[in-house]
């Protein structure tokens, strides 16, 4: 009973902290956008914690790691310096995704599989990515790289 009421108020305060977000954003408040946002991904974390028992499943902790890199992202800009704000959190925000990815597709990361999957794109960066040409390249190649990855579409 008592880890029901745990679960109950948790989602109460992560449901409070969203919709405070939205009206932060709509009123156009800087700072508690700021404060808000900072605590969206905590709020969501707890949640997976209590709603989940241990020994957390290994779906659970990449998930949580997903999590906390997606919270970094949101956060770290701030601190950055301004010319590398945008790479810090777009970086943080990569590695979340291949934490979601690992555990969509239940898959580890090797350092051998990551390189292939940049060698498979680096074709399509090189010669034209200033032509526009790239992204087709990548659209039309994109279950070479599944397939690379171990991963079947």
């Amino acid at each position: 009973m008592a880890r029901v009421r745990v679960r109950s108020t948790v989602v109460v305060v992560g449901v409070v902290i969203a919709l405070t977000h939205l009206v932060a954003l709509l009123l156009d408040a800087e700072t508690l956008t700021t404060v808000t946002k900072a605590l969206l991904l905590p709020a969501l974390a707890t949640f997976v914690l209590v709603a989940t028992t241990r020994p957390r499943s290994r779906r659970v902790r990449l998930t949580l790691v997903a999590l906390g890199l997606s919270w970094v992202g949101d956060t770290a800009p701030f601190a950055a310096p301004d010319d590398v704000a945008f790479l810090v959190m777009v970086g943080f925000f990569l590695l979340a995704q291949l934490a979601y990815l690992a555990v969509r597709f239940r898959w580890t990361f090797a350092a051998g599989t990551v390189l292939a999957m940049f060698a498979a794109n680096l074709p399509a960066w090189t010669p034209w990515a200033s032509t526009g040409k790239a992204m087709e390249w990548v659209v039309a190649g994109e279950g070479d790289v599944w397939r690379i990855l171990g991963i079947s579409c």
